[in-house]
């Protein structure tokens, strides 16, 4: 666990390579199978950025990236949307995402 701490602590832009492209898989959202049987949904990394600038766009910010936007996320990430809008939607444009649990949330949400 203290070498991988460590990795993460020396990791810079700079000494980061990948091979990847946007037609890579990204994320597997998995479906409850509610119309039939259980499956993975892969979303290659140009599906997830665009669901994420959609959100974006369909929601009407107009700040320029990063200006002081928040958003209280209180969808569980292994939800799709919960992670592609809420979570990576943020963090592509720069916003402060709040994550907490549903339950912590009672009586705090002037707090934000």
């Amino acid at each position: 666990m203290e070498r991988f701490l460590k990795k993460g602590l020396s990791f810079t832009a700079e000494n980061y390579e990948t091979n990847k492209t946007g037609k890579d898989v990204a994320v597997i959202l998995y479906s409850g199978g509610t119309t039939g049987t259980m499956k993975g949904i892969l979303l290659s990394n140009l599906n997830f950025n665009a669901l994420g600038r959609q959100t974006k766009a369909a929601s009407g910010f107009k700040k320029t990236i990063g200006e002081g936007y928040r958003i209280l996320s209180v969808m569980p990430i292994f939800h799709g949307f919960g992670l592609g809008a809420c979570i990576h939607m943020a963090l592509i444009f720069g916003f402060t995402c709040i994550t907490e649990l549903l339950k912590t949330l009672v009586g705090k949400v002037t707090r934000f």
